[in-house]
């Protein structure tokens, strides 16, 4: 994909409610991405990424224009170019955008980059070929969409991918000032400024408890295969607060080509509701192994599954949070299930949405 502006968009209706999900498929570098529906996107975020490995593999954000003459000014953390200009990391970098038109950066880490404009846009934070951590093989294109800052949470939980046996790391990006980090119970990340992010690795077999005194990002990056020497690679997955679960999600895995993934469910459920669970219409497999969350009332388990599409739903409505990730040779990819993006905070902006639109824009980063 070109850097700076171009027309790169790319458009999806339907007359009912629809999941979409993105997959850049290529092999040894795949990663996939929920698309979020236009008239929940905003006018602030806070971008994800990973740090270079090379001036030929770096960190990208992609930004999708949903209105013409859209003004978009991104508070850069690192250094970064269009293609045509370099900026400062710090740098204060404004464009105009139309309807479908998109833009592109490239620089060093851009996590923690603060994206701001006067009317509502799509941001996609990702790389175009990451080693993590920084000198582990194998590299892979990472992406997500972003969901705007009034949609962040505070409170987390995550279990350890399946078959890793280092463990995996995160990122906790703050969007507002004066932010502090707990980690089951313990401080991780004090007084945090907007778009400073803390990193931190957690083994393979300890399940979080995350919370934050104001709305954060969190990802969860999978390692490098040769990190522990297992199929993998890695991939970057956007954590749901838990004040965004819903009870019922559609999903799908990649297809069986060229090589096919072993793909899972990461599953968060209140404790006693587990067995409310439906996959397919069918109760979980008894051979699940649940772990309860430190400090909460909620549990988690991977939960292995087939090639294609599935449903899963909770038979009283209870709501429970969903990834989706799969390993192959030198490979990987991860998405949330899905989310409700329902207002968490209200943050200052320069107007207000006027419309809303029955329309999902993806855009695909590539090296």
């Amino acid at each position: 994909m070109p850097y700076g502006i171009s027309d790169r968009g790319i458009l999806v209706r339907s007359t009912e409610d629809m999941t979409v999900y993105g997959l850049n498929q290529e092999k040894y570098t795949t990663d996939a991405f929920l698309a979020l529906p236009t008239y929940i996107q905003g006018l602030q975020y806070v971008v994800p990424s990973y740090s270079q490995l090379s001036s030929s593999s770096q960190s990208l954000i992609g930004i999708v224009g949903i209105h013409n003459n859209t003004q978009v000014t991104i508070t850069l953390a690192s250094s970064a170019s269009d293609g045509t200009t370099s900026h400062n990391a710090g740098a204060n970098v404004t464009y105009t955008i139309n309807w479908m038109e998109t833009l592109q950066l490239r620089g060093y880490d851009l996590t923690g980059s603060r994206v701001y404009s006067d009317k509502t846009v799509t941001v996609f934070g990702g790389h175009e070929c990451a080693n993590i951590p920084v000198g582990n093989g194998y590299c892979d294109h990472l992406v997500e969409q972003v969901p705007p800052i009034t949609t962040l949470g505070k409170h987390f939980a995550t279990i350890p991918l399946a078959t890793r046996t280092a463990g995996d790391r995160f990122r906790a990006i703050a969007s507002k000032d004066g932010t502090d980090v707990t980690i089951n119970g313990q401080l991780q990340a004090s007084n945090l400024q907007a778009g400073q992010f803390q990193e931190f690795t957690i083994s393979s077999t300890t399940f979080l408890s995350i919370e934050a005194t104001q709305p954060i990002l969190l990802m969860q990056y999978s390692q490098g295969s040769t990190v522990d020497n297992t199929n993998s690679d890695p991939f970057m997955l956007m954590i749901p607060p838990v004040e965004q679960y819903r009870s019922r999600y559609i999903i799908s895995t990649p297809p069986d080509q060229p090589v096919p993934f072993s793909n899972y469910l990461a599953i968060i459920v209140t404790d006693d509701k587990k067995d409310g669970l439906r996959l397919d219409d069918q109760p979980l497999p008894s051979s699940v192994v649940w772990n309860n969350i430190p400090g909460q009332t909620l549990a988690g388990a991977n939960v292995p599954i087939s090639i294609g599409s599935h449903t899963i739903h909770h038979v009283d409505k209870s709501n429970f949070g969903l990834s989706i990730y799969g390993f192959e040779d030198d490979d990987s990819y991860g998405y949330p299930g899905g989310l409700q993006l329902k207002a968490q905070c209200v943050v200052q902006t320069p107007d207000q949405i006027t419309g809303f639109y029955h329309i999902i824009i993806l855009l695909f980063s590539h090296n």
